[in-house]
């Protein structure tokens, strides 16, 4: 039946993610992180392509491999951390703190790494 310890554990962070309404928030912040990586993507069509995610769980192909691996080190250089998957694709897993402003901050430091 499993170790009673851990799922004593994991009932109280669900009553956790209940009662600070964590699932409302991701999915408030994902649409503005998906709306925003969208926008990017019109602006700089030669570099990404392909947002798409649901809740905060994004993401967003790059063009080359290369190009994604410069644009994850940039990220990670501006304190962002992002990860590559697949061939192309960049990653977005943040936790489920994660709030609309946070996700307006990320763009901007996004669209200063695409220019």
């Amino acid at each position: 039946m499993g170790d009673f310890v851990k799922v004593a554990m994991l009932k109280k962070a669900m009553e956790e993610v209940r009662k600070e309404g964590l699932l409302a928030l991701a999915k408030e912040s994902g649409a503005v992180l998906l709306n925003g990586l969208r926008t990017l993507e019109t602006r700089y069509p030669s570099v990404i392509h392909s947002a798409r995610g649901q809740g905060t769980f994004c993401a967003i192909n790059c063009h080359t491999p290369a190009v994604r691996d410069q644009t994850v080190q940039k990220l990670r250089n501006k304190g962002i951390n992002v990860g590559g998957s697949g061939d192309s694709a960049i990653r977005f897993r943040p936790t489920l703190t994660f709030q609309p402003k946070h996700a307006h901050m990320f763009l901007n430091t996004f669209e200063s790494v695409l220019k």
